[in-house]
């Protein structure tokens, strides 16, 4: 019980904790509070997958902190619009396109479905 305690204050106090650290000395609003967690996140999943631009972009995220509310959309867009929406947003960055590519290239590692995994990003 005590452990789990602990578990849910470490997880709630987290994503205040990093942004404090970062020197976000203010209250954060609760937008940006979203995007510190969604930063921590990323910051988890890049650690458990050895992933590098995982954690670039949680970096990113939280150097650039902002009141900006995050929208949910109601249609989750597919791999091939959100780095469509990417490639307009690159503004012909070489770097950036050249991630791009990477990933339309890439395949993914799947999921199984026997192992409790429902991913709707495959039909």
């Amino acid at each position: 019980m005590i452990k789990k305690l602990i578990l849910i204050l470490a997880l709630v106090g987290t994503p205040v904790g990093f942004a404090w650290a970062d020197g976000h000395a203010k209250t954060l609003s609760p937008a940006a509070l979203e995007q510190v967690t969604i930063a921590n996140k990323l910051i988890s999943l890049g650690n458990a997958r050895k992933d590098a631009l995982l954690l670039i972009a949680a970096a990113h995220m939280r150097a650039n902190l902002s009141d900006d509310a995050i929208e949910t959309a109601a249609d989750l867009p597919t791999t091939a619009d959100v780095l469509e929406s990417a490639k307009k947003f690159a503004r012909g960055r070489q770097d950036y396109l050249g991630m791009i590519e990477d990933i339309k290239a890439s395949k993914s590692k799947g999921c199984s479905v026997r192992y409790g995994c429902q991913n709707p990003y495959t039909n």
